[in-house]
């Protein structure tokens, strides 16, 4: 599978004809390379037209005639075939897939037709076999380093101009490309389009749930129920699971715990994070907490929090009384 990035290089050193199917739930990297492709197969009037289908609505007969069909005009339009499910896993064909097969076996040359595809690809299928005999690309959110470079390039590509803090940041709020495009654009009109700063982020970008459940852990740390209790309710009605909750608070937990432990092994932050696969956000936050806690006190959270867990997973006991258990036990 082509990474985004390589495969947007290849457009430009491309003719821009071919079959391409974009996996992955990034709609920005999507729709970047859909226009990388109409400026690769415009003229001087301009891009090519898009014409899209929608797969799971009327399935894809249509846009295998749009593809096949004779045009009177130079430039031949980009075709997308959007959410694709019957090549994803679990996904059931609604509408028979003979045509495409035909299409993607015999492609007429000098066409684009782009096919996304939310969900991970079914290896086993016919239609994903011949698909990837053309070219995939990767449309999953990137890594860190890599998404920090996407966005720079997507803004500039927009005119904006954002500090690169306050792009890593915006990074941590969002973790999606497409997300994180969708708040630069509303910065950039919300600054009047001045280079966009990290406090601009803090005031219009709502932080991650865990920043929320950071503040939680805060006050469950240092032993202030009512502190805990409220910060809570807060994360609560955002309309989080309990569930969910109990699964971030053990794991905040743990993540202490490691710090500390390997901490006293002389490891940097950098490197625990590496080691626990945590961001290095994360890290420091949780030592500076682990830092209040004393160690039996925590290896005994831990135990009361495995104890709780077991019994949610048993059905012993409901998600919301042992994650109020959990705040209880550790103030």
């Amino acid at each position: 599978m082509l990474d985004w990035t390589s495969a947007m290089k290849a457009v430009q050193e491309g003719d821009g004809s071919g079959v391409f199917t974009l996996v992955g739930n990034e709609h920005a990297l999507a729709e970047s390379f859909i226009q990388a492709l109409r400026n690769r197969l415009g003229d001087d009037q301009g891009p090519a037209d898009v014409q899209r289908f929608a797969f799971d609505e009327q399935g894809c007969d249509d846009a295998v005639f749009a593809l096949e069909s004779l045009t009177l005009f130079q430039v031949r339009p980009v075709v997308v075939l959007q959410r694709c499910t019957a090549m994803a896993t679990g996904g059931r064909a609604r509408f028979a897939t003979d045509a495409l097969e035909a299409y993607l076996a015999r492609p007429v040359p000098g066409r684009a037709l782009v096919i996304t595809v939310e969900d991970k690809l079914d290896e086993r299928k016919k239609l994903v076999k011949l698909a990837k005999q053309h070219t995939v690309i990767d449309c999953h959110p990137p890594k860190e380093t890599q998404a920090l470079a996407i966005l720079q390039q997507l803004a500039a590509a927009d005119g904006m101009d954002i500090r690169p803090a306050a792009m890593k940041e915006l990074w941590r709020r969002t973790a999606s490309v497409s997300q994180a495009l969708q708040e630069m654009r509303k910065l950039w009109m919300f600054t009047g389009e001045r280079p966009i700063t990290p406090a601009d982020v803090a005031e219009a970008v709502a932080p991650p749930l865990e920043d929320d459940v950071f503040a939680w852990i805060d006050g469950v740390v240092q032993g202030r129920a009512e502190r805990a209790f409220r910060a809570l309710a807060d994360v609560q009605r955002k309309g989080e699971d309990p569930l969910k909750l109990f699964a971030l608070i053990a794991r905040q937990i743990r993540l202490m715990w490691y710090t500390r432990v390997l901490g006293e092994r002389g490891m940097s932050h950098a490197q625990i994070a590496a080691e626990v696969a945590a961001h290095p956000y994360a890290v420091r936050v949780a030592a500076g907490q682990a830092a209040r806690v004393r160690p039996e006190r925590m290896e005994r959270l831990l135990t009361v929090l495995a104890d709780l867990e077991f019994d949610v997973k048993s059905g012993r006991r409901d998600p919301q009384h042992a994650l109020e258990l959990a705040v209880l036990a550790c103030c």
